[in-house]
């Protein structure tokens, strides 16, 4: 009692008289959903213990009644026996009322409502015959007594066999009384590791797919339904001591789900396409998860698998209480953050979408032709891999010119290649679609390209290059509004993929890590009307070349844009451009990428177009290292062939070039003025020594801290010693969107 005072009186004191101070904070709309969650389940914990004490108080109040009741009783038969004499006293004594029972205080209106009884709903525990009869004597002295040789020959000893399967599997409880139970921890489940999850991944990345709320929500309650139904007969259909396990299993996985996805996935920061290792979780991260999940796991089993009584009615209190609570607090955290009906209906509309299409992807010109391959990250290091393993492989470059001193400006797509459009630097300090509307705004330079007469396809992202298709009005031949959804089925699938990665531990996350392009309009077949969005998947572009091959339209000059996949991770295509399932590395995808491009080549040479056309090969950016600061030189692969250039070995130059040089590059090869892009590739000086400028996006501490760090080239990017960080910005979490 007197500790109990100690600390109330220190809080007491700690929130009259120490001063608060003003605290600023950040929440992002993920941890919202998570903090509604915790704070609903807390008011109905509460709620909960308030009903179990007035219950308990209720009970107490009874009781007292009763006793109060049976003493007065006993006094008055006090009274009796002291005026009778000693035997009609010992008569008296002999045929006075016992204390009441409760039936018998129910029955006289003691009491006014009955006392629960959980006769018909045995506790989870061991239901085989010895416990039975040990609690039922007569029942046994019956069972033991054979009355005919049938009953004699039915009580034979057991196999061995037979005899663990009978103890495993028999049960008292029928289908009816397993049902109820199973039916709470089949509900908690569908809605955890399913309904809750898909609809909060759906909700929070609407702006960055190709499918919206109102089209995933009914196919997510269905699928939520059915494996309800499914989870329910499946764990009811277990009997006695099997039964048992099942339920401490599936109690077991839907506590360590919930903590999971409300606690432990915090530091994991944003999927970005790279496999997440313990390195980067931390390693103190991943064993303390391992250490909980393993802790609940022993914890349920022992308490939902003892043999002791007070042991088996508490955990069936938890087993029955626990499940709805998390039930309860995830659908409350629905309502929070499903949106309104009427944007659930704009949502539909805007299935029809201005988009960049893949119309006429491999038409070119019978004359002039600007060809751009935007190999996603293509650094330079594994162009110098494959020079190693194979010298003679860019020998097919014919006529191009290898920049060895080439470097990026940004180390993410987003917002490299808007910049490379735009010309207008990425402000960290604008939401993304805020800042890709500034830039925009401002123009294009594809549009000195426009004025020369060109024809221009643009094959390249969504949400990481453009978020709407207005940016390209009047400049892109390829835009078009498309109709599209998605597939149910393939939806649910991938969103349920989904949920295993948020749901598993931190140590097992690899197994089941997947692209952000997992839930793009490729993965999910969404059915168009007109062209499709365009979306890389580098094998299929090589099928469709291989088999369909280029087409010379008529002698009207094309600016192609095309936006392969490249190198980037995750790394699934081999060298010949084939889909591996089971993954390749980046060297070899990055060969892989260049055996499309020599594919493209060879078929241009066929038509007789090769000669007049200027092509550019180039990445957006080199190796991303979104989870750290570069510790060598990050250069971007670059290859470019001028028009009348054929029949020449590759040459190389070192001049100190960057992305800043590829619009005049451009520019210059349509017949455009392109003295406000700068200077063209051929046009920097091998001995220039102007600075390049290179911003790395990066997070730490599992994405709670996030910076831009901006470093100063001088000369020859190859040398690390040229690199010097200048400044460390950091980034708000509102205005950081897409590191990929």
């Amino acid at each position: 009692m007197r500790r109990r005072l100690l600390l109330f009186s220190f809080w007491f004191v700690l929130l009259v008289f120490v001063p608060a101070t003003q605290a600023l904070a950040y929440i992002d709309p993920a941890t919202t959903t998570y903090i509604i969650q915790i704070v609903t389940a807390i008011i109905i914990t509460l709620g909960v213990s308030l009903s179990i004490f007035f219950y308990r108080f209720q009970m107490i109040v009874t009781n007292l009644r009763i006793s109060l009741y049976a003493l007065r009783q006993r006094l008055g038969r006090r009274k009796d026996k002291a005026a009778s004499s000693l035997d009609s006293g010992a008569a008296s004594q002999k045929d006075s009322p016992a204390p009441l029972s409760e039936e018998e205080a129910l029955a006289a209106g003691i009491i006014d409502y009955p006392v629960p009884v959980c006769k018909t709903f045995p506790a989870l525990g061991d239901d085989s015959p010895r416990t039975t009869e040990a609690a039922d004597p007569t029942k046994k002295a019956t069972a033991v007594v054979p009355t005919t040789k049938d009953s004699a020959t039915k009580k034979a000893p057991l196999s061995p066999l037979r005899r663990i399967g009978r103890w495993l599997w028999e049960d008292k409880r029928t289908f009816k009384q397993r049902l109820p139970l199973s039916a709470v921890l089949a509900a908690s489940l569908s809605m955890t590791g399913g309904v809750f999850s898909m609809l909060d991944t759906a909700i929070m990345n609407e702006t960055h797919t190709d499918f919206s709320v109102g089209e995933a929500i009914v196919p997510i309650l269905v699928f939520g339904l059915v494996a309800f139904v499914i989870l329910t007969v499946f764990i009811a259909a277990f009997r006695g001591r099997t039964f048992n396990f099942m339920v401490c299993f599936s109690f077991s996985l839907l506590v360590c789900s919930y903590l999971q996805c409300t606690f432990f996935n915090r530091g994991i920061g944003q999927l970005i396409g790279e496999p997440l290792g313990w390195e980067e979780l931390g390693i103190t991260s991943v064993i303390i998860n391992t250490i909980v999940w393993i802790a609940v796991y022993a914890a349920i089993f022992v308490l939902g698998l003892s043999r002791r009584s007070a042991l088996k009615r508490a955990f069936k209190r938890l087993a029955f209480f626990v499940p709805s609570l998390i039930f309860a607090v995830q659908v409350v955290a629905l309502f929070a953050i499903l949106p309104l009906v009427e944007d659930w209906y704009a949502n539909q509309n805007s299935g029809t979408k201005l988009s960049l299409t893949d119309e006429n992807l491999y038409q070119v010109s019978q004359g002039e032709n600007i060809i751009v391959f935007i190999v996603d990250a293509l650094d330079e290091e594994f162009i110098d891999a494959i020079v190693a393993e194979d010298p003679d492989f860019f020998d097919e470059l014919d006529g191009f010119t290898r920049f060895t001193n080439n470097i990026a400006l940004y180390n993410t797509t987003f917002p490299s290649v808007a910049n490379l459009f735009t010309d207008v630097p990425y402000d960290h300090t604008l939401p993304s679609d805020a800042w890709l509307n500034k830039a925009y705004s401002q123009g294009v330079f594809l549009s000195d390209i426009k004025d020369q007469g060109f024809i221009i396809n643009l094959y390249t992202v969504r949400s990481y290059v453009y978020s709407d298709g207005k940016y390209f009005e009047g400049i892109a031949d390829n835009l078009d509004y498309t109709t599209h959804s998605a597939d149910s089925l393939k939806l649910v699938a991938k969103l349920f993929r989904f949920s295993w990665l948020k749901c598993a531990p931190l140590a097992m996350k690899w197994a089941v890590w997947v692209h952000p392009s997992f839930l793009s309009h490729m993965w999910v077949d969404v059915v168009s009307k007109g062209p499709k969005p365009y979306w890389p998947d580098d094998p299929k572009f090589y099928r469709d070349l291989a088999d369909q091959g280029i087409e010379a339209a008529d002698t009207t000059p094309y600016f192609i844009f095309y936006h392969l996949d490249g190198s980037h991770f995750p790394y699934t295509m081999n060298a010949q451009a084939q889909y591996v399932e089971t993954g390749t590395s980046a060297v070899e995808q990055t060969m892989g990428s260049f055996y499309i491009i020599y594919e493209y080549i060879e078929q241009m040479k066929q038509l007789g177009i090769y000669k007049d056309a200027t092509i550019i090969i180039t990445g957006d950016h080199a190796t991303q290292l979104s989870r750290q600061q570069p510790e060598r030189p990050m250069l971007t692969g670059l290859f470019v062939k001028p028009a009348g250039s054929e029949g020449m070995p590759l040459q190389y130059n070192s001049a100190p070039v960057s992305l800043e040089n590829f619009r005049s590059t451009c520019v210059q090869a349509a017949g455009g003025d392109a003295t406000p892009w700068g200077k063209g590739y051929f046009e920097v000086a091998e001995d220039d020594t102007a600075y390049r400028y290179y911003y790395h996006r990066y997070q730490i501490d599992g994405g709670r801290q996030r910076f831009i760090a901006v470093y100063q080239i001088s000369g020859d990017a190859r040398d690390w010693n040229n690199w010097k960080l200048v400044e460390l910005i950091p980034i708000e979490l509102k205005y950081l969107w897409g590191l990929a």
